[in-house]
């Protein structure tokens, strides 16, 4: 970090981000980061006490608001195999992963910036925040495709047909994903 506090760590990864293929991503990213706020307490983070009680008192919402939208399912797993402890972590856990989603899609948003570009070199600090969005994208427009938020259904020939956009779409994040840990990894040149 530079004495500002910036991520000064070089570039290890570039995003072509031409033909509106950045508007898009910023779009998609966007709808994540409004979907994953209907899991936050509405308070202000200006009191962290009264931010801990709000997202306690909220937890109850949160779980069933997790219940019920299948692409929640993919992102917030049960981390337990008895029924009621499951649901009671996540209505303790939920908000916290949220949150923590939230700020590696915020990394994303900061990168992607506002204008047009070529090409978006993202430092190699900010990977990890990519791949982390990247995925849950996949994942999220996966259930889309499916109508599943099961992480071992596949999609059938009649979905892919009704929905080539999506499916191209699900190639397309796979692609940037694999490129970013590649060159992550250093096996893939930057650029």
């Amino acid at each position: 970090m530079g004495d500002d506090g910036a991520d000064v760590s070089p570039v290890t990864w570039v995003f072509h981000s031409s033909r509106g293929r950045g508007h898009m991503l910023r779009v998609l990213v966007e709808r994540y980061v409004h979907d994953l706020r209907l899991l936050l307490p509405e308070v202000g983070l200006d009191n962290p006490l009264e931010a801990l009680a709000a997202e306690m008192e909220a937890g109850e919402r949160v779980a069933q608001t997790v219940d019920e939208q299948p692409d929640f399912h993919r992102f917030f797993p049960p981390a337990l195999r008895d029924v009621g402890a499951a649901q009671d972590f996540r209505a303790k856990a939920v908000a916290g992963q949220a949150r923590t989603r939230i700020e590696a899609a915020e990394t994303v948003l900061a990168d992607l910036g506002t204008t047009e570009r070529r090409r978006i070199g993202v430092p190699a600090g900010h990977i990890d925040a990519w791949v982390q969005v990247l995925a849950a994208l996949r994942a999220q427009w996966y259930v889309e495709l499916t109508g599943s938020g099961d992480r071992l259904v596949e999609p059938t020939e009649a979905q892919l047909e009704e929905s080539p956009e999506t499916a191209a779409l699900l190639d397309w994040l796979a692609i940037l994903i694999e490129d970013a840990l590649l060159t992550k990894r250093g096996e893939r040149p930057v650029g």
